[in-house]
């Protein structure tokens, strides 16, 4: 459903939500990397980065584990940890990247030939859909947000190539699986267990691929062949 696509209201053409993997900020060297080659399609494709919790976000998961925050206190404290994994992503290149809390930044920065980095802390706060809960993850909320913005694409950038049949950290012989539907999805995957339910409600697909792998990243935005996991909501 592309309610965009109705007269009067205003579509934003983006190609892709890209949810950015908290973890792929852990290693400067290799962020740095990511951050360039986005920068070097910003002028072909209309992209939008989604920013997970990353470091900031597993602290705020340690001191719950030993001291149980508040469930309000814990649900700001991540939404403002994405905020900063934007925020540094962003200034590996802030010719090319700018942070927005909106959506009217997003359209104005996009523009602009640039790419919006979307702190969703304050649009989190504002439309409060999800539950104070830890079983529900950037992920889910970059598919929302996804859906919110109409892109034609949301990928979900991790550091491993995408849906595996197990864990491949702990085991060497997990196998990708290149595509796969909602209900198929392990509980083991890289993604987090609300996604899969509400691609099916959405009716939508998500692609997962690893950040780190930059040349394989640009092929796949290039509609080139390329390594990764799709979601099939069917």
């Amino acid at each position: 459903m592309k309610l965009r696509k109705t007269k009067n209201f205003v579509d934003l053409e983006i190609d892709y939500v890209i949810k950015l993997g908290g973890s792929l900020i852990s290693d400067i060297d290799l962020a740095k990397n990511l951050a360039q080659s986005l920068s070097e399609v910003a002028k072909e494709f209309r992209l939008v980065i989604f920013p997970g919790g990353g470091p900031i976000d597993n602290y705020i998961e340690s001191v719950d584990k030993q001291f149980t925050l508040n469930k309000i206190t814990h649900h700001q404290a991540c939404a403002r940890a994405q905020n900063q994994t934007g925020l540094l992503f962003a200034n590996f290149n802030l010719d090319v990247f700018e942070t927005t809390d909106n959506f009217a930044g997003v359209k104005e920065i996009l523009d602009r030939g640039k790419i919006p980095v979307l702190l969703p802390s304050t649009l989190i706060f504002l439309l409060d859909p999800f539950e104070k809960s830890w079983s529900i993850s950037s992920d889910s909320m970059g598919a929302y947000f996804s859906s919110l913005l109409e892109a034609n694409k949301f990928i979900i950038l991790t550091d491993v190539d995408g849906i595996y049949d197990s864990d491949p950290k702990k085991s060497s012989t997990a196998k990708l699986i290149p595509k796969v539907s909602v209900n198929s999805l392990s509980s083991e995957t890289s993604v987090d267990e609300t996604l899969s339910e509400f691609l099916y409600n959405a009716q939508m697909n998500c692609w997962v691929l690893n950040g780190y792998k930059n040349k394989n990243l640009i092929d796949f935005l290039r509609g080139k062949e390329s390594i990764h996991s799709e979601i099939n909501y069917e």
